[in-house]
């Protein structure tokens, strides 16, 4: 086997600035979500299209070793992990006696959990199912997850695990071939 044939391909300029697009529309949703002053996160833009990249990397990989298409469910626990390890996210100066002390910790790992629960419930209203029971997640669980980001070893596959597990509790099928 030659070794062009299994090196990386890099996306194009057009399909590399949509994801930067996609990603960039998620982070301002959740900057606005979590009521955050944008003018105090900085994204640096290099760490973003390397998450890119990484992901693009995987998704090849996926096709190219498995004859796998990269489910939606794959996708968002690939981009969570990229977050947590490339921090695209910074925090500027902040106002310690306005804004809470822990307000801005975790960040790049809230954003994590941000894209796995917009993409659960993107999919789960595409499906027609409700949205009820990822609404009523508990705060204590949620702060769990945003703990074991931040503070613990959790490799890819185990996030794509947590991510599929989490789509099956709530009526989704992530193996299920889309049409």
């Amino acid at each position: 086997m030659s070794g062009d044939v299994l090196a990386y391909h890099p996306m194009d300029e057009s399909g590399l600035r949509a994801a930067q697009d996609k990603q960039t529309r998620f982070i301002k949703g959740f900057i606005a979500s979590n009521k955050y002053d944008g003018d105090k996160i900085y994204v640096n833009e290099n760490a973003l299209l390397a998450v890119i990249v990484k992901v693009d990397q995987r998704r090849r990989y996926f096709h190219f070793f498995h004859k796998l298409d990269m489910s939606e469910y794959k996708e968002a626990a690939l981009y969570s992990f990229w977050y947590i390890k490339l921090h695209p996210l910074n925090i500027g100066p902040r106002d310690f006696l306005r804004d809470p002390p822990s307000m801005y910790d975790s960040i790049n790992e809230k954003l994590a959990l941000y894209v796995i629960f917009k993409t659960l419930r993107t999919m789960l209203k595409k499906k027609k199912l409700p949205t009820e029971r990822l609404d009523e997640l508990p705060l204590k669980y949620i702060d769990e997850l945003v703990y074991s980001l931040t503070y613990r070893d959790v490799s890819k596959e185990s996030l794509i695990m947590l991510v599929e597990s989490m789509a099956v509790f709530l009526g989704l099928d992530p193996y299920a071939k889309e049409k």
